[in-house]
């Protein structure tokens, strides 16, 4: 279930950036698909802190590792 969904995603993702960036070059110059390459991962880096909360992971109980011995 989940290779299919990732390969549906990247076909997917394929396919909307070709077009994207081949509607980039259409409207404006090559140099407009570059500016794509910096400005989403500048976009992702300031809100992935904001969307993306940290995990704690609870105390854990700690292996009795003299009872475990026979």
């Amino acid at each position: 279930m989940v290779l299919r969904l990732n390969g549906a995603l990247m076909s997917g993702g394929f396919t909307v950036g070709a077009l994207f960036c081949g509607t980039l070059l259409s409207l404006l110059s090559w140099r407009a698909v570059f500016v794509i390459n910096v400005l989403v991962p500048v976009i992702v880096v300031v809100l992935t802190p904001l969307l993306i909360s940290e995990t704690k992971v609870p105390d854990r109980v700690k292996l009795d590792v003299p009872a475990r011995s026979p």
